[in-house]
């Protein structure tokens, strides 16, 4: 039997779709197509002065302290093992804006009691100086001005640097949102958060959203440990971290703030946003508080979260252990940018060593490292340096060293770990900055000064 005319045309016609959509199929097998890697309009650095990895749910803590943060988590690419290169803002701030390890940059502390540090050594290029000079508008807001500051060199290649006033977190979304409306140029943005730093005084009624609070402790860790001599007990504990988690749900909506104001400018889809800490805290681990102590992992192990334009890559989380050293490097090749000479940053997303540096009072610097789950601290004790190796698969407090320094599994460890503190270092000859009255009140209200 014959087919008819109008039969044989839609065969043909059915045939054709048919190699259509078997051509395309490898595109949309297992769900819809993942956008490509596109450079991002703006790029958005956002630093959360002092927040610690896991006093967040998304690194497992019990407590929803940052919503909004977790909200946008599932926008971006959560890299859950990240750490600091350094365990204070100076040192791990100017790492993220040079690609540099701290003894490399330069901005360290200075020795002495004091705790004031040197700048970055002149001739080492910022992010905002080669992202100036390649067509992106750098603009800062900086909340803890005593030390993200122009005289320690963060100021370099910034056309604006706000600072000073905008230190309360309200105020300093509020001037991001008052200022972005009128700009028309590609943007890089760096934003400094200040809390939850000392001292922990999250506002009414945040101050009472965790339980355990004891006023009469008062809202400075360090000074209750190193100055009143009170002993780390339970109380003690549960008083500063109650405080502190409502520090960081009050910056939290701030930061919401802040995502609404790319927004409503139209500049959220394609920028590239990157959520991070340059350090942690301690809460009497070891009988310790504060920041700018050895490099323990409370003080190390820090959030990051970046959201690549389109949202791509949305809710990828990334187990490897990354550097945010490595985002300087990131933000570089996302929009097309070599690195300067001499600057061998690594990508968040490629294998590389990860080191954590701090100069101590005593102008001795002292290191840890990583291999798998093997932490290795080199660090000062009163008869000398010493050198430990923890598991911290078993042991995440870093309590009790393995014997024989690892062993053979960790030789390697403490071979590359040599081998980083062998490399040759420029010498910063930069004298610290002279600190004035106002800054020396600043220093005293943060902790810095006892």
């Amino acid at each position: 039997m014959r087919l008819g005319g109008h039969r044989l045309l839609l065969i043909a016609f059915l045939a054709v779709l048919a190699v259509a959509v078997l051509g395309h199929a490898p595109q949309h097998l297992g769900g819809p197509r993942r956008p490509e890697a596109v450079a991002p309009r703006d790029v958005v650095l956002i630093v959360i002065d002092t927040l610690r990895a896991d006093h967040l749910r998304l690194y497992g803590y019990d407590r929803d302290t940052a919503p909004h943060l977790a909200a946008f988590a599932r926008q971006a690419v959560t890299y859950r093992n990240a750490i600091a290169p350094g365990t204070w803002t100076v040192p791990s701030h100017a790492s993220m804006f040079t690609g540099l390890w701290p003894s490399q940059h330069g901005a360290e502390r200075a020795e002495g009691p004091r705790v004031t540090a040197r700048p970055m050594r002149p001739e080492v290029r910022t992010l905002a100086e080669i992202l100036g000079e390649s067509g992106l508008h750098p603009a800062a807001f900086v909340g803890n001005w005593t030390f993200v500051t122009s005289s320690l060199g963060f100021g370099r290649g910034f056309r604006e640097f706000f600072d000073g006033p905008v230190s309360y977190p309200p105020a300093l979304a509020s001037a991001f949102a008052g200022w972005l409306p009128a700009q028309r140029d590609r943007l890089f943005l760096f934003v400094n958060f200040l809390d939850p730093h000392e001292p922990f005084e999250p506002p009414p009624p945040l101050d009472a959203m965790f339980p355990k609070k004891h006023p009469e402790l008062g809202a400075w860790i360090t000074r209750a440990i190193y100055e009143d001599r009170r002993p780390v007990t339970t109380e003690l504990i549960e008083h500063f971290t109650s405080q502190y988690d409502g520090e960081i749900v009050f910056v939290d909506r701030s930061l919401q703030s802040l995502f609404d104001a790319l927004k409503a400018a139209r500049r959220w889809d394609d920028a590239l946003v990157i959520v991070t800490s340059d350090h942690g805290e301690l809460f009497g681990e070891h009988a310790l508080g504060g920041h700018g102590l050895m490099p323990l992992e409370p003080l190390v192990h820090v959030p990051l979260l970046v959201k690549y334009p389109y949202a791509r890559r949305a809710g990828e989380v990334v187990e490897r252990r990354v550097s945010t050293r490595a985002i300087f490097g990131s933000i570089l090749a996302a929009v097309g940018v070599p690195q300067p000479p001499g600057v061998d940053a690594p990508l968040l997303d490629e294998p590389h060593d990860v080191w954590v540096e701090h100069r101590n009072e005593a102008g001795v610097r002292e290191r840890a490292g990583y291999d798998g789950t093997l932490k290795v601290i080199q660090y000062l004790e009163p008869d000398g340096e010493r050198l430990d190796v923890f598991d911290l698969a078993v042991d995440p407090g870093e309590e009790h060293a393995l014997p024989e320094q690892g062993g053979e599994a960790a030789r390697s460890l403490r071979e590359r770990l040599a081998g980083f503190g062998a490399l040759p270092r420029p010498v910063n000859a930069q004298q610290a900055p002279v600190v004035d009255p106002v800054r020396e009140q600043q220093l005293r209200h943060l902790g810095y000064v006892r």
